[in-house]
């Protein structure tokens, strides 16, 4: 709850403060404009040009769930449900943005299997699904050759038909211009330095020039920005993704988004084929190797021939950002204080989530019961 020293004018229209223009602060600047309130939203540079820019807009609830989610992980049920929660939601955001140039669709996520390993991967994947609510089916190779012609050889595979994709690099100026419709300031190249408080509330955002953008509510949405007043305990860890893209146009049509154990295949509007991502912890620069987008190369043309030996046109990294737990955090971790972030590998999915959940804070004084479990004083971020 917000009932905390000098708490904010109880009135409809509050000033709100965002640090950061990624996929949460994007989405939480949006909501909570559109619900009227005052919005500044300030990012160290180009809004929407962070991890946002670098990602690959997957909206896969059933592969997170059930092929990278641990199931024994004391948040798993509720992470389950809240990735649910953001792929529906994005099924209205993006009706509200520009729907034809976002590339936003339910294209459903093929799984191949390769070897007996992923065979017993996806075994326990399946036994999972009714516990998670996720629909899945296993599929022979005939019917994967059917369904995904550009795959090569296989013993069969998983379908998640409720999983998608958006374009992520249409997202960041879709959501920029809808912000601005809705009156919201947008403030690119401004680094937030620190939080400014009064009588132990926090008040304003600090920028590194030395304005002060005051507001009654702060959130914080940074990534792995680190920001002066921020709680240790929810500061994001780096963790680099190198990524390569071919096209437009690309060699080879894909129907569906391609997941597998150390690889995605994602067929982007414009005629791209996106394929990612290492995984790096601790790595914070955005620098690319060759030979880290080689392998990526390689494991591509192993799934689809038509890939094999093609040099990618494009290659670029982005850092992810991963709390202590690898789950989010959503909520007040002081008084006045908002976090929204470590989306980790789902920054994209779980946004309109986030921004639901702070705006209901700002209206209510407390967080929707589905995001409690994810708030800034857990026990995962202090290691228990």
């Amino acid at each position: 709850m917000l009932s905390t020293p000098n708490p904010p004018p109880q009135h409809t229209r509050m000033r709100m403060a965002i640090a950061g223009a990624g996929a949460a602060g994007l989405t939480c600047a949006l909501a909570l404009a559109r619900a009227g309130h005052q919005v500044t939203l300030a990012d160290a540079g180009a809004p929407g040009r962070g991890a946002l820019w670098a990602s690959a807009g997957m909206l896969a609830p059933g592969f997170e769930t059930l092929f990278e989610l641990d199931p024994a992980h004391a948040l798993a049920d509720e992470f389950a449900a809240l990735c649910q929660r953001g792929a529906a939601l994005w099924d209205e955001w993006a009706k509200t943005l520009a729907p034809a140039a976002l590339g936003h669709a339910r294209l459903g996520v093929l799984v191949p299997l390769l070897d007996a390993g992923d065979e017993a991967r996806a075994q326990a994947a399946l036994a999972r699904a009714g516990r998670f609510g996720v629909t899945a089916e296993r599929l022979s190779a005939r019917a994967m050759a059917a369904a995904e012609p550009a795959l090569g050889r296989l013993r069969g595979g998983v379908r998640l038909p409720g999983d998608g994709q958006i374009d992520n690099r249409a997202l960041g100026p879709a959501l920029l211009e809808a912000l601005r419709d809705a009156g919201a300031v947008v403030l690119g190249d401004a680094p937030v330095k620190a939080v400014g408080t009064r009588q132990g509330r926090a008040c304003a955002l600090v920028l590194e020039d030395g304005r002060a953008v005051e507001a009654d509510l702060i959130v914080l949405a940074a990534g792995i920005g680190r920001i002066e007043g921020a709680p240790p305990l929810a500061q994001a860890a780096p963790v680099k993704g190198q990524m390569i893209a071919w096209g437009p146009p690309a060699p080879v049509r894909l129907n569906h988004l391609v997941r597998h154990v150390s690889l995605y295949l994602a067929a982007k509007p414009g005629g791209r084929v996106i394929a990612g991502a290492t995984s790096e912890p601790g790595e914070a620069g955005l620098e690319t190797d060759d030979a880290a987008l080689a392998a990526l190369g390689e494991r591509a043309g192993r799934l689809v021939p038509a890939l094999a030996g093609r040099k990618p046109d494009e290659g670029w990294a982005g850092l992810r950002p991963r709390m202590r737990d690898a789950m989010p955090v959503i909520g007040e971790a002081s008084p006045g204080l908002v976090l929204a972030g470590g989306g980790y590998r789902n920054g994209v999915l779980l946004a309109p989530a986030m921004a639901e959940a702070v705006e209901t804070l700002a209206r209510t004084g407390s967080l929707p019961e589905w995001a409690r479990a994810f708030a800034p004083d857990r026990a995962g971020l202090r290691g228990e």
